[in-house]
């Protein structure tokens, strides 16, 4: 079976960002005069930025690439927003010149985090072999987004069959033909037919067409459970010494084992795994959770919460905003609480070397990483300040940072991190600069035994794939109906530990594991 379309459910983009599946988002354009008041409306949403997907457009008058330039800026500064989720180019008008003068300039944009991703609105199939060409030839950029007016009257088969060639997006504007085509006898017999209206007959042709190509991305919530309890808070075990991903892969799989133990004899369900998870609108848990049965034996005051996120590998740094939110939320919804102590960040690629102080490029489990880039990591740090800022997190903190790295960092920071976390492998002595440095800025220094690539997208299929060692998440053949169709990609990680002060006895420890599951999820190379 494919990934079952939602309200919430997303296309990802060449871009390896996300975009709704229905318009629940902000349209704006320059040519609109709308940017002030969509901006303005986020801001009083109270809504999280990377809750809102905002789009605006360079208008006819302000293609080239100088012009495109100053467009982007100034509707930035209209919108009140620090980036767009796209940028489109609103119409192929200008002449050749003009038009690869913008995408060159919408491409300096995405590269410079003032839109995520680009694309163009109202081409034609020459514009579009253009802009190919220029592309390939070394211009830059993808074309993530193609928007039309696309309805049954409007199908435009031929510029649809080019974008879906190129996996390219197709985003429908108008789908109701402007309302012109509501008593249209098609539209009345088929709303008969399946009791629908000809507005939701029209929208669902829409998807349809898109989705011959594209399938919606779907969120798959791994979790652990408490790993430090067995039938309640009662009994409290020694903290494993395992190796972090050894840990979790190991207490997911019982977890899963466990949870379909106690449905299999009662559930008729198809396929099994519905019987023993639960799907909401932000994702599908696996196992169910009810969180109305979890939290902290004692009043919050009385415990130190410590959480670490890992980013992991090969997963674009322009999502963390998004995906620090989802592991902070899931932790407070697990141990009921408004806010955690400490907030430790892994960053993927970086390896501290005890012997010379220095970070090392790595290979991870798929293949060569190079170690994070300094300026995403600083992007990221600010997105934390402001979870630290509005009081959800205490502390915050770095893994596997050497003095060079704490050196170089700092002085890009409000709130500097109040531990650096670093494994020192099979030697048991932090270095001296290190010590040192930590000493002057009053870091304290922690070790740890967490692995850089805690959760490998191999292992992943494994876990949730059919087999004996499967939770029978994943379909067991491209034509099977007993599972989810789709390549499966992993996000984030997050190890959250409880430890009452009083005793320094760990009482709740766990793992949440986000993965994006769907057929337009790009499977990397093991």
């Amino acid at each position: 079976m494919t990934s079952p379309q939602t309200l919430q459910s997303t296309y990802r983009l060449s871009s390896g960002h996300e975009i709704p599946i229905l318009g629940y988002g902000v349209d704006s354009a320059i040519m609109y005069r709308n940017e002030k008041a969509c901006g303005r409306a986020i801001a009083k949403s109270g809504l999280d930025r990377s809750q809102i997907f905002f789009t605006t457009k360079i208008p006819p008058g302000d293609m080239g690439y100088e012009r495109t330039k100053r467009a982007v800026e100034s509707s930035l500064r209209e919108a009140g927003v620090e980036y767009f989720d796209l940028i489109l180019i609103h119409a192929p008008y200008g002449g050749k010149e003009d038009r690869l003068g913008s995408w060159k300039a919408l491409v300096e944009a995405q590269k410079a985090g003032k839109t995520k991703s680009i694309g163009v609105s109202n081409y034609g199939i020459h514009h579009l072999d253009e802009l190919e060409e220029y592309i390939q030839q070394g211009g830059g950029g993808t074309i993530d987004v193609g928007q039309y007016e696309i309805h049954p009257w409007c199908a435009r088969e031929d510029i649809v069959e080019w974008l879906q060639k190129r996996n390219i997006v197709v985003e429908a504007y108008s789908p109701l033909a402007h309302g012109t085509r509501m008593g249209e006898t098609v539209l009345k017999e088929l709303g008969k037919k399946y009791n629908k209206s000809p507005a939701q007959i029209m929208i669902r042709w829409c998807l349809q067409r898109s989705a011959s190509h594209s399938t919606a991305t779907m969120k798959l919530i791994l979790s652990t459970s408490n790993l430090m309890t067995s039938g309640g808070h009662t009994v409290i075990r020694q903290a494993s010494t395992e190796k972090s991903n050894v840990e979790l892969i190991n207490s997911l799989r019982s977890n899963f084992q466990t949870a379909q133990q106690l449905s299999s004899a009662e559930t008729t369900t198809t396929p099994r795994y519905r019987a023993w998870t639960r799907e909401t609108e932000d994702g599908l848990y696996i196992p169910a959770i009810d969180f109305a049965q979890r939290g902290l034996a004692e009043e919050k005051a009385q415990y130190d919460i410590t959480v670490k996120l890992f980013y992991l590998p090969g997963i674009p740094a322009s999502r963390r905003c998004a995906h620090t939110r989802e592991a902070i939320d899931l932790v407070l919804k697990e141990l009921h609480v408004d806010s955690i102590d400490l907030l430790i960040v892994s960053f993927p690629g970086i390896l501290f070397d005890a012997e010379d102080d220095s970070e090392e490029e790595v290979e991870s489990d798929t293949g060569s990483e190079e170690p994070d880039d300094f300026d995403s990591m600083i992007r990221t740090w600010r997105v934390l300040e402001d979870l630290q800022e509005k009081g959800m997190i205490s502390q915050l903190g770095v893994a596997e940072f050497g003095s060079e790295r704490l050196a170089r960092f700092l002085p890009h920071t409000k709130v500097k991190p109040s531990v650096d976390q670093i494994n020192l492998k099979d030697c048991c002595v932090v270095p001296k600069s290190l010590i040192l440095y930590a000493k002057s800025e009053n870091i304290q220094l922690l070790t740890h035994n967490d692995c850089m690539d805690i959760l490998p997208i191999g292992t992943t299929r494994e876990l949730l794939g059919p087999g004996e060692k499967g939770a029978g998440i994943l379909a067991s053949a491209p034509d099977a109906d007993d599972g989810i169709q789709g390549d499966v990609e992993p996000q984030w990680v997050v190890k959250y530990t409880a430890v009452v002060k009083d005793r320094g006895v760990v009482e709740n420890k766990g793992y949440f594991a986000l993965a994006d599951m769907g057929t337009c999820v790009k499977a990397r190379a093991e």
